[in-house]
């Protein structure tokens, strides 16, 4: 399951929604976008630039913590 969370929101703030899923037996993936909270970037892009996080993140194996 992928979470992405809304322009100029913390991801951090979905991180108990993230959890329950997880707890239900979800497997789940959250990304912190450019210019949010983890990132080097201050320039929000309203979706064109996120949509390329979004596909380069798919694109890594995806490991268990």
């Amino acid at each position: 399951m992928l979470l992405l969370h809304g322009v100029r929101t913390n991801p951090l703030s979905m991180l108990d929604s993230t959890c329950f899923r997880h707890a239900a037996g979800h497997a789940v993936l959250l990304i912190d976008f450019l210019a949010s909270v983890e990132s080097p970037c201050d320039t929000i892009s309203f979706g064109y630039r996120e949509a390329h996080d979004v596909y380069a993140r798919l694109q890594q194996p995806l490991t268990a913590p």
